[in-house]
């Protein structure tokens, strides 16, 4: 969940919370032309996404704010009432996502289980290593090329499976290599990256916690999944 703080929204809602008399007001008002249709939809949205939200706030206090800002008195700038509000959001998300582990914990206790339990045994097998993270991993074949580093772009083919075999997602089915930051995926898929020297092949042993732990990743990860990987790194674009 994304906590969407609108500041229109609340200017309308201070505006309507205000005093039986602008409530009153209100009644009469006339949409007469293209900026009064432009303020009404303005309304609307707004009421939509307050309605979805359950954030409530003090309209005096709000009211106090915007007051202070035409008349110059605020006690934070814009910069600061910025940084203040990004921060409860992301409080507030986390709170959320907490939230969401807890119950998905209790719900997938089994499935996180057989998980676990397929790592615990796919450890021992021969020719799998195990990195300080948890992350496993083969070598197929070793590449001679460089290594890249978090900041490179790299071109790779990948399959990535679950542990029933079931594909999630393939640029090799898909026809194309993927090109992307190597910095810019799960933690998982990033550390056997930086492992492998361009022309390497390897298959690479997710735990959850290494990928879309307690949340998954909508329809096509369940929560606690542990995630297969089949890599080949193809090059490093300098």
């Amino acid at each position: 969940m994304k906590v969407k703080i609108f500041i229109i929204s609340l200017i309308v809602a201070t505006t309507i919370s205000q005093t039986s008399c602008v409530r009153s007001s209100i009644k009469t008002v006339r949409v007469k032309n293209e900026l009064d249709s432009v303020a009404y939809a303005v309304g609307v949205l707004s009421a939509f996404s307050m309605e979805m939200d359950s954030l409530v706030l003090d309209p005096t206090v709000l009211a106090k704010g915007m007051y202070d800002v035409f008349n110059n008195k605020a006690f934070m700038n814009e910069a600061r009432a910025q940084a203040y509000i990004a921060r409860f959001e992301a409080l507030r998300e986390a709170k959320y996502l907490m939230e969401q582990e807890n119950m998905n914990r209790e719900r997938y206790a089994a499935y996180a289980a057989e998980n676990e339990a397929f790592l615990e045994d796919n450890k021992n097998r021969e020719g799998v290593s195990v990195t300080e993270s948890g992350l496993q991993y083969e070598v197929i074949s070793m590449g001679s090329g460089k290594k890249p580093t978090e900041n490179n772009i790299v071109a790779i083919n990948y399959t990535g499976y679950k542990i029933d075999g079931s594909i999630f997602d393939s640029s090799e089915q898909r026809g194309e290599a993927a090109v992307f930051p190597v910095n810019s995926v799960i933690p998982g898929f990033m550390e056997a990256v930086l492992l492998m020297p361009v022309g390497s092949k390897f298959r690479v042993y997710v735990p959850s916690n290494l990928g879309y732990g307690a949340t998954g990743a909508g329809d096509l990860i369940e929560p606690f999944s542990t995630i297969i990987f089949d890599i080949e790194l193809l090059a490093i674009n300098e």
